[in-house]
């Protein structure tokens, strides 16, 4: 079943808010899935709360960003612009998150997951449309290995966690994103 979920670029004095996840020691945006009951937008909110320990503002709606060759069907993240209007980082979840902070977008960790870097542009750009990109990101493993599997196999095989970086880090050629909906 593919996967739905919000993605939130916290923007403070020019600045974008990053994660480190404990589970891949890859940098991205704070977000996950919705819960029974939640809006969208409650969940985005909900998970920079849970993930960062900020109190945001969702300032517009960025765009989609699907990536249907992902595992089970398919990722797809809705992506809201907010601002920080309460609390302090801090790793609620130490389970979840190594470390938050904030970035200057010219110089983005290497370790981030690509298709975050085209939501920053977006979130960052002058327009106030929202846009929707379809992304050719392929799953690097068999369709039932699940996330931990492969999180699994990439802490004990060196080719597997090339493989997972390679298609989670190295930046996309230009045929790998396609503007569906929106202005470039």
């Amino acid at each position: 079943m593919p996967m739905f979920g919000p993605t939130v670029v916290v923007v403070r004095g020019g600045q974008v808010l990053l994660q480190l996840r404990e589970d891949s020691k890859l940098w991205n945006l704070p977000g996950g899935a919705i819960e029974p009951g939640e809006t969208l937008a409650q969940a985005a909110v909900q998970e920079v709360r849970e993930e960062t320990g900020l109190e945001v503002e969702l300032t517009r709606l960025v765009g989609i960003y699907s990536r249907p060759k992902w595992r089970r069907g398919g990722c797809h993240d809705i992506a809201f612009a907010a601002r920080p209007i309460g609390g302090d980082l801090a790793l609620a979840l130490p389970d979840e998150t190594l470390e938050v902070a904030f970035f200057d977008p010219a110089h983005l960790p290497d370790r981030l997951f690509w298709w975050h870097r085209r939501q920053i542009a977006d979130a960052l750009s002058d327009g106030r449309e929202s846009r929707v990109w379809s992304q050719n990101v392929v799953w690097p493993f068999p369709q039932e290995v699940d996330r931990a599997a492969a999180l699994e196999q990439a802490r004990r095989h060196p080719v597997a966690a090339s493989r997972l970086l390679d298609s989670i880090c190295t930046l996309p050629k230009p045929e790998d994103e396609r503007l569906e909906v929106g202005q470039p």
